[in-house]
């Protein structure tokens, strides 16, 4: 049984357009989003359990960031 959690949403990918890779997914994934901020982890990355609240928030007070 799928455990649901409402902030994470799973889909598959279209017919045809499998087997192309981390970055096929990736593409595919960040159109089915609307946040204006998109955070990405590899699954060998262990952050501290703030470092997101961190980047997000260097983002929001500097605009010359991610151009």
């Amino acid at each position: 049984m799928r455990q649901k959690i409402k902030r994470v949403v799973l889909f598959d990918v279209p017919k045809g357009e499998g087997g192309k890779g981390k970055s096929r997914a990736l593409n595919l994934g960040i159109r089915q989003v609307d946040s204006e901020i998109v955070a990405i982890y590899d699954a060998d990355n262990t952050p501290d359990k703030d470092a997101l609240r961190y980047l997000v928030a260097q983002l929001v007070t500097n605009k010359n960031l991610a151009l």
